[in-house]
């Protein structure tokens, strides 16, 4: 504005003039339409006036005086009957296909005066938009039709279409704008302008910061130089963020305001979602981070419209791993998210003792502040444990745990070793694929490691041989893997470990309710029944199978006499060429069978043990479909008594009188007979109104089975998110800053669905902003 030649105090005045509305002392409606100006000579006619039969010469000379107001009211109010007539016009009349052909006389309708007409001859052939030609809009799927093609269906439904489309309507608004521009010399389109400009600027920053965050990059080191690569590209907005020396909005104190503002709205996101429920169950996990740190990680699961959810709520540093600390930690927690213990429905967890003690645990601690909380033992760890113990209790099976962990060091920390592993590959024509780490804590990630060395343990085995006349290490692991009961461990384990790690995923799902528990678990168990079953004979034969593909020899693998993966140089061929054996000692197939029954016998009774019936939690099983015809009177009975002292008090009696209404309901009911499973009645009975009036008492019942935490995966989903966010180079992130950017990458939508309007708004009121007073 300053570059017209006018004073800056001169611009202002006038600036707030136009913005209280003095230039034409009417409403605001008068004053946008009065935007819209139009020669008296258009009206010549006695046709009605239209905003769009202007040309830009007769859009510059049109003049208007601050004096005459009655002129423009009268004029903008002509404009405004013009463009309301074109953006709705009347329905026109339907011919026998509910269309009308049209013809030149549209060309004296003012509705229709944008209409460019191709004609061959008498005959029109097609239609443009002249609007849509003069401001360049084309419709979003890139089609050049009605602005440099014609429209062939020369048909009134089509034109009537096109008025309603986004490109004629974006076409009408930059019609408009130009007319403001030149209404009042362009103050309020440039004022419109450069504020629009800012605050674009503003919010296309805080999406490359969201960005970063949400694919987890580093952003305090990488913002500066993607707002400069953005703006090299072509984004010229950015340049509206440079108001001054020092108000660049690029230092460290505006990513984080950025990033507290985006993270927040998140967050209140997800408090506003479990405010709306009836109830909420706790899930909380914790571990030491890269800075040696403790960290807490808090999760909650509610039941909304019969949908479960989980959400991460907050993750907070621990001065020590006491039940006590763990405690008051939640209590705060909870209370910076206005959440009250008293809706608190269950606790999950990965049952350690801290968690689980039956006197001074976590859960026993919640129990006095809601006794109707209900404590759930994560099913996923639960079944780890039991493979682990069972494998722990054989002898042998230990071993080859260890075996199969030295393995893995001697290839991992040796790039010759490994190298020499991918070219025995090659040649003896096996998948080219590394050994897997087996992780000491978990015994179903053995699953990976052993599936991965059957595929490649003739290759294994044959640079283990190579390398064992110089290296003791190889030797052993040589002698211990070249025999039967090695070959017949890592069938046992990949099958016994296939059906529990299978169950185990199923566990890990976020969708897991309560009604697939022991259906999973016996379908597991049935599973390694079936194994145990099989005679000696049996499996003797599928191991004998695995050792004829190991010692097979490949059919075009040939080693050259001086290749570098032999250490006999100077013999011929068939000697380089080295053909695993797997030794058989005597007894040793009778001996490996008693380990193979021990082992299976133990997964089967410590998963047994480890799944036992808990009284209320087998109680809520009433709510599966395949239970309604049960008796329900004691199952009931156990839920009420359990929330007797709670906050909830059920009546034992208005709860079974409303239980057997909604059985009798359900049995005419074709939606509710056609369920199959406990969450897809709770989203028939929480999602339809008029069923939850009807049975409140039981609407209560099946949103807190569905949140139960039945795993706390998402516990472990976060530790990892934590692990790849707060790495060695970042180990001084604060526990703050680590929330709100776990926050943004767990809970955070995509970036094309978070409202950065919203975030620019509120950022813009946190205090003045230079950029936008500028």
């Amino acid at each position: 504005m300053l570059s017209l030649g006018i004073p800056r105090p001169v611009v202002q005045d006038l600036t707030v003039k136009v913005i209280e509305g003095l230039f034409f002392k009417r409403s605001e409606k008068r004053l946008r339409s009065a935007r819209m100006i139009v020669s008296d000579s258009s009206e010549s006619d006695g046709e009605p006036i239209s905003v769009f039969d202007q040309t830009d010469s007769e859009i510059e000379t049109a003049n208007i005086t601050d004096g005459d107001d009655f002129a423009v009211e009268r004029r903008a109010s002509k404009i405004d009957d013009a463009v309301q007539t074109t953006r709705h016009p009347a329905a026109p009349k339907s011919g026998k296909h509910g269309t009308v052909r049209m013809s030149s006389a549209w060309l004296k309708d003012s509705r229709y005066e944008w209409l460019e007409m191709v004609a061959d001859g008498d005959t029109i052939t097609g239609l443009f938009c002249s609007l849509c030609k003069k401001h360049s809009k084309l419709p979003r799927n890139g089609s050049a039709t009605w602005v440099n093609v014609p429209c062939r269906s020369v048909r009134k439904d089509k034109v009537d279409k096109h008025i309603n489309s986004s490109m004629h309507v974006a076409a009408i608004a930059a019609q408009r704008d130009l007319l403001v521009s030149t209404a009042d010399g362009g103050i309020r389109q440039s004022m419109r302008d450069a504020v629009s400009l800012q605050t674009r600027a503003v919010r296309g920053c805080m999406e490359l910061l969201y960005w970063l965050v949400e694919r987890e990059i580093p952003h305090t080191q990488n913002y500066s130089s993607l707002l400069a690569l953005a703006e090299d590209l072509g984004c010229g907005y950015f340049k509206a963020l440079k108001v001054g020396r020092n108000a660049k909005y690029t230092s460290p104190e505006i990513v984080a305001e950025f990033l507290d503002i985006i993270a927040s709205t998140i967050k209140e996101t997800v408090i506003k979602s479990v405010s709306e429920c009836e109830s909420f169950a706790l899930m909380c996990d914790e571990s030491t981070d890269v800075g040696v740190l403790k960290q807490l990680v808090t999760y909650v699961r509610v039941c909304s419209k019969g949908e479960c959810k989980t959400h991460l709520l907050s993750i907070a540093d621990l001065r020590d791993g006491k039940a006590e600390t763990i405690v008051d930690k939640l209590k705060d927690v909870l209370a910076s998210c206005d959440l009250s213990f008293e809706n608190l429905s269950s606790f999950g967890s990965d049952g350690a003792s801290v968690m689980v003690g039956a006197r001074s645990g976590v859960a026993a601690r919640l129990r006095e502040i809601n006794p109707g909380v209900i404590n759930v033992h994560c099913v996923a760890h639960r079944l780890a444990l039991a493979t682990a113990q069972a494998g722990n209790q054989v002898l042998y099976l230990k071993k080859v745990k260890d075996w199969l962990a030295a393995l893995w060091k001697y290839f991992h920390y040796s790039p010759v070793r490994a190298a020499s592993l991918v070219e025995v590959q090659r040649v003896m024509e096996l998948d080219e694929i590394k050994v897997v780490k087996a992780a000491d804590t978990r015994w179903l990630s053995h699953h990976a490691s052993v599936t991965a060395l059957l595929r490649i343990l003739p290759a294994v085995l044959r640079v283990l041989h190579d390398d064992g006349a110089r290296d003791a290490t190889a030797c052993g692991l040589h002698r211990q893997m070249s025999t039967y009961s090695f070959v017949a461990a890592l069938h046992l384990l990949n099958n016994a470990l296939s059906a529990v790690s299978r169950l185990s995923k199923a566990f890990q799902s976020t969708t897991v309710d309560l009604s697939l528990i022991q259906p999973l678990v016996q379908s597991a168990q049935a599973r390694i029944q079936q194994l145990k079953d099989k005679t000696q004979q049996e499996f003797e034969e599928e191991v004998n199978e695995v050792i004829r593909k190991v010692e097979a020899r490949p059919a075009a693998a040939e080693v050259a006499d001086d290749s570098d993966l032999s250490d006999h140089s100077g013999t011929d061929e068939s000697e380089n060429m080295y053909t695993p054996e797997i030794q058989v000692a005597a007894g040793e197939q009778d001996r490996f069978d008693a380990t193979r029954l021990q082992f299976l016998q133990g997964v089967l009774d410590n998963t047994a043990q480890r799944f036992p019936a808990i009284e209320v939690i087998d109680a809520f099983s009433l709510l599966q479909p395949e239970s309604w015809r049960d008796n329900a009177d004691e199952k009931l009975g156990v839920i009420c008594r359990h929330y007797e002292s709670s906050p909830l008090q059920l009546d034992v009696d208005a709860v079974k009188e409303d239980w057997q209404q909604f059985v009798n309901f359900a049995a005419s009911h074709t939606p509710l007979q056609n369920a199959k499973t406990l969450q897809d009645v709770a989203k028939i009975v929480l999602q339809r109104e008029a069923v939850r009036e009807l049975f409140p008492l039981v609407a209560i019942l099946f949103s807190r089975a569905v949140a139960f935490p039945v795993s706390t995966a998402d516990c472990e989903r976060a530790f990892s998110a934590m692990n790849r966010i707060k790495t060695d180079l970042r180990n001084s992130l604060k526990t703050t800053t680590l929330e709100k950017l776990m926050l943004i990458s767990l809970e955070g939508p995509g970036r094309t669905h978070f409202d950065f309007a919203a975030a620019c708004d509120r950022w813009a009121k946190l205090k003045n902003r230079r950029v936008f007073s500028s």
